[in-house]
């Protein structure tokens, strides 16, 4: 029988985090130098469904973007991945921005996150979070940034 394990609540840098995971995901964007991330953006909300996180970017030519990542500690299904391409297409529509849409599949605590990209309606592996080109640039999410993030100061829900 496979184990579960309950998420738990968790702050970073003053964020409330639904699990200790996604503030590790938090502290290794930071690690790389990806400061400007939003947690669970409310103005990209379609259908009840609100992105893990969203990098406001300015592209070469000064137009704003977004780089929308989906974050899962374990593999995402093939119906999941759909109904978020349906959520990635309106979201799109609603902001009327240049998006790029990623979903790092991996738990913080056993190496290295996979990584997928969304393009032309399909998803597709674009290998570990330390060989994805997240940004337009690829940061370096190697194993020692992943260990910082790790050891930053968390403050654990207590109940």
């Amino acid at each position: 029988m496979q184990q579960t394990f309950k998420p738990t609540p968790t702050e970073y840098r003053g964020v409330r985090f639904r699990s200790k995971s996604e503030a590790i995901f938090a502290a290794l964007l930071d690690t790389a130098g990806v400061e400007d991330w939003l947690y669970e953006p409310h103005f990209l909300e379609v259908s009840g469904y609100t992105p893990d996180f969203c990098v406001p970017l300015v592209s070469d030519h000064n137009d704003l973007a977004l780089v929308i990542i989906e974050y899962k500690p374990a593999a995402t299904t093939a119906t999941y991945r759909n109904l978020l391409t349906e959520h990635c297409i309106e979201m799109r529509r609603k902001v009327g921005l240049e998006c790029d849409y990623f979903i790092v599949n991996g738990s913080m605590f056993e190496g290295l996150p996979d990584v997928l990209y969304l393009e032309d309606g399909k998803w597709f592996q674009i290998g570990s979070l330390q060989e994805a080109p997240l940004f337009g640039v690829r940061h370096w999410f190697g194993a020692d940034a992943l260990n910082v993030a790790r050891s930053k100061r968390f403050d654990l829900e207590m109940k």
